[in-house]
């Protein structure tokens, strides 16, 4: 089994985008089988989400970010973190990751983009910038939608023509 942390920073100020977009996509990867345990800032608000709906969370009560990734490799032992933020990293730091576990990135390229193993950039409408680098993906078919709003039903019916 696959061991996934999921990396991400919530807050009122920031929003909660990255919260519900790893809630979607820690559901996905539970059910092809994978570990999946999230990596976030100390915000109650996403601790009791992510309890709400089972997903195991660990806090950052460390001094800096660097700090808190190089604990959970030690701690959890990942395959693979998986970064919904936007934080620069020191190469120092990605290259010493990259021995331990898989870094891929979602929605966000850094000046150190070419040491991810992946990108994905989870929207429609990203301008490639990047041509002929394979690391970084894009378009529809890479969209994380929210559960909620999926599973949602319209309040009203739209008509199938406009008159």
């Amino acid at each position: 089994m696959k061991k996934i942390i999921i990396k991400f920073v919530a807050s009122e100020d920031i929003g909660l985008g990255h919260l519900y977009r790893t809630v979607s996509l820690a559901k996905m990867l539970r059910q092809v089988g994978c570990e999946v345990i999230c990596a976030i800032n100390n915000f109650d608000f996403a601790k009791r989400e992510l309890l709400r709906r089972g997903i195991r969370w660990i806090s950052n009560n460390f001094s800096s970010e660097e700090a808190f990734v190089d604990a959970l490799i030690l701690s959890e032992r990942p395959d693979v973190i998986v970064f919904d933020e936007r934080h620069e990293y020191r190469k120092s730091n990605l290259l010493k990751w990259k021995k331990t576990a898989r870094l891929v990135s979602i929605d966000f390229i850094g000046k150190n983009y070419q040491l991810f193993d992946q990108i994905l950039i989870p929207n429609a409408h990203f301008v490639d910038r990047y041509p002929g680098t394979l690391n970084v993906l894009w378009g529809l078919e890479y969209v994380i939608i929210n559960e909620d709003v999926r599973d949602r039903k319209p309040k009203v019916s739209v008509p199938n023509t406009v008159e």
